[in-house]
């Protein structure tokens, strides 16, 4: 899925999944989905729950994204493996040691020395991820923002202005 240069991430269907596709061809890649362990009343009143990215042949976990305990809300990004990858804090991403990799503004994911990461385009079918191809050999810091998608799209109010 990270080697595909626009992904388009789809609005949430009735079964609460996220189909993520191809920007161009249109072909599907994957989906997120909430994880649907039960869990105790307590942690759904925080909003304490796993969105797992799955690619689409066969199925294999790509990331999760929690929610991590903390006054401010923070979401941890997590490989297949579970290993952190990085941490979103609103339209702020920084990488496993803490380290500012990327800011959305208006629409436009920048680097902190302003370089073009990636392009976020509300469209009818849901948000249009472009990355720049400066990051064409970044996994890590495709997931991130890939995770920032997911995240934004889940929030009406923000979405309208991105």
């Amino acid at each position: 899925m990270l080697e595909h240069r626009v992904l388009l991430v789809r609005s949430c269907t009735a079964s609460s999944m996220q189909v993520i596709v191809d920007g161009e061809s249109g072909v599907a890649l994957g989906y997120a989905r909430w994880a649907t362990e039960p869990t105790p009343w307590w942690r759904r009143l925080f909003g304490c729950g796993v969105l797992a990215v799955h690619e689409q042949e066969d199925e294999p976990l790509l990331l999760t994204i929690h929610r991590a305990w903390s006054w401010l809300p923070r979401r941890c990004v997590c490989d297949a493996e579970g290993k952190p990858v990085g941490v979103l804090l609103g339209r702020l991403i920084h990488d496993r040691h803490g380290c500012l990799v990327a800011t959305l503004e208006n629409g436009i994911f920048h680097a902190p020395d302003r370089r073009l990461l990636a392009e976020l385009t509300a469209t009818a079918e849901g948000l249009r991820l472009t990355f720049s191809d400066d990051i064409a050999g970044e996994p890590f810091i495709k997931m991130l923002l890939l995770a920032a998608t997911l995240i934004t799209s889940r929030q009406p109010a923000v979405q309208a202005g991105v």
